[in-house]
């Protein structure tokens, strides 16, 4: 799997988590930030992940926790 599609697949992910209604955001928080942990552990320091890791906090700053 390319970089570029891992990205891809995350941001994915992440709109699946932010839309979903029956979620509270205290559980979204949750889910977003272990995305966010996973990011940050792995080696992917390139615009995909700066660019990722800025679509992330936006997510989390809607929803009332940053």
């Amino acid at each position: 799997m390319t970089r570029e599609k891992y990205f891809k697949d995350l941001k994915k992910k992440i709109d699946e988590i932010y839309l979903d209604f029956n979620k509270s955001g205290k559980e979204k928080a949750t889910e977003l930030e272990e995305i966010k942990k996973i990011i940050l552990e792995e080696d992917t320091r390139d615009e995909y992940f700066e660019d990722l890791k800025k679509y992330i906090e936006i997510k989390l700053e809607s929803i009332g926790v940053l």
